[in-house]
């Protein structure tokens, strides 16, 4: 059975001309990430809320493709979980306290609710110092960006470099876009790895090479 977790997180008003904020997204399969994206959201966000309202509305988005892969091999997993490091969205999308504020928030993201409610995933609070998708909403510092890649258990690259197969390549070229990816806050960043092209009964048991699939 394999695990999955997602992550949302965003940068309110980075956009000092336009003020839209940075929505920043990872999900995590076994530990390990899979489809992570940084992007500039298509609206300005009234408050910190909703800007991370309307990035937890992506990742959600984001997650059915997994589960819908893993259904279609037959290989069961978990109610994916999604962290959240902010306790104003979390009441919102377990609809328990609604305030006349948050109405302007655009129907098109409330189907986040739908989802919560239908129980196709899990709600986890998470602390700021471990929201992993900081990484992908801003520049950080080098001591932060160590610490959150050692959370996504991405090693250093040298680690890697003796690194044989096809999964190899993959999850290091995985481990250098992410890297760069601060660098590049504020665009459309996205990059998707498919688990079709991997051999799941064997290959994933037998080599880690970035991350820890056992």
């Amino acid at each position: 059975m394999i695990k999955l977790d997602a992550y949302s997180d965003a940068d309110w008003a980075s956009d000092t001309e336009s003020r839209r904020s940075t929505s920043g997204l990872l999900v995590m399969i076994n530990d390990a990430p899979v489809i992570f994206a940084s992007r500039k959201q298509k609206s300005v966000a009234l408050s910190s809320t909703e800007a991370e309202y309307i990035a937890a509305g992506e990742v959600v988005k984001e997650l059915k493709w997994p589960t819908q892969f893993s259904s279609e091999i037959r290989v069961t997993h978990g109610k994916p979980r999604l962290h959240i490091d902010n306790q104003s969205e979390i009441k919102q999308i377990e609809n328990i306290d609604i305030e006349r504020r948050s109405k302007h928030v655009d129907l098109r993201y409330h189907f986040i609710r739908e989802c919560y409610q239908q129980s196709i995933f899990n709600l986890n609070y998470i602390e700021t110092e471990r929201q992993i998708a900081d990484i992908l909403t801003k520049p950080i510092s080098g001591l932060r960006m160590t610490f959150l890649l050692g959370c996504c258990n991405i090693r250093p690259v040298a680690e890697a470099r003796d690194t044989k197969g096809s999964l190899g390549r993959m999850l290091l070229l995985a481990a250098t876009c992410l890297c760069l990816t601060p660098q590049v806050a504020g665009r459309r960043f996205r990059h998707r790895i498919h688990l079709s092209s991997w051999t799941l009964n064997s290959d994933l048991r037998k080599m880690s090479v970035i991350s820890r699939w056992t």
